[in-house]
């Protein structure tokens, strides 16, 4: 009897991961009930059911999904960037490792400086983000402790709005050694 119910469970905790929390705990219940009738008439003693704890995940991020810490678009001349796999929906790059996505993040920050002049805070969130851009200028200057018109090497700071960026992008911050490279080419 016990062997019958543990196999049950096991079916129903697969449910559970399938379709749904709500559909599995209709379904266990079902189940466990079930299990308490067939249990009355056998003559072995009752065994009670044991309680079945369902662990929900946390929800991925868009960062999390594509392994691009800072959202990154594909490039606009209709290539990819390297370790892209594909884009989502959206148009954001999806990489093989969030390596690639912050590698391409740099590559993007070293464009803005070198061809379009971008030299403030305000003129990199006008042209990288789509969304509250008041926000995202807000805590860029806060995490590198400068006004949104105050002018900034880019190239040199890479390493600070690389990890201020992830921060706002993905809302968690990275390990440091994603951005130890960085950290080195900075300080040459």
């Amino acid at each position: 009897m016990l062997t019958l119910g543990v196999a049950v469970l096991g079916l129903y905790t697969a449910w559970d991961v399938a379709c749904g929390a709500d559909a599995a705990r209709e379904e266990l219940a079902h189940a466990r009930h079930m299990l308490k009738e067939v249990a009355c008439t056998l003559p072995v003693a009752k065994q009670p059911m044991p309680e079945v704890v369902i662990d929900v995940e946390e929800p991925q991020t868009l960062a999390e999904k594509n392994r691009n810490p800072l959202n990154v678009k594909k490039p606009a001349n209709g290539g990819m960037w390297k370790g892209q796999v594909g884009t989502d929906k959206f148009g954001h790059a999806q990489f093989t490792t969030q390596e690639y996505g912050i590698r391409a993040g740099a590559l993007v920050l070293r464009t803005y400086a070198r061809e379009h002049k971008v030299s403030t805070v305000e003129e990199l969130v006008a042209r990288f983000a789509e969304g509250n851009r008041e926000g995202y200028v807000k805590n860029l200057c806060r995490r590198l402790r400068v006004e949104p018109d105050e002018k900034i090497d880019l190239v040199k700071r890479m390493p600070e709005l690389l990890r201020a960026m992830v921060r706002q992008e993905s809302g968690k911050d990275l390990p440091e050694h994603f951005f130890f490279s960085y950290d080195v080419a900075a300080a040459l």
